[in-house]
């Protein structure tokens, strides 16, 4: 069986007045990530033409690792 790496994108539209307390989360929880086993990017992407749109960008190094994350 093949291990292939299990790459995700999010998108996220967030309210004006969320985005501060939205970053702080998704950071908290990005910097997390990327010490589990497996994980091998986990990064947070914000649009300049629009600063309330948002993406996270994971990429684990096989399906289990993915699911492993997906649980915590």
């Amino acid at each position: 069986m093949s291990r292939r790496m299990i790459s995700l994108l999010a998108r996220f539209d967030v309210k004006p007045e969320e985005c501060d307390r939205f970053v702080a989360l998704l950071r908290a929880h990005t910097v997390a990530s990327r010490g589990e086993p497996g994980c091998l990017a986990f990064e947070l992407l914000r649009e300049r033409e629009n600063p309330t749109r948002f993406a996270a960008w994971e990429v684990f190094a096989d399906a289990a690792s993915r699911e492993a994350h997906r649980h915590t």
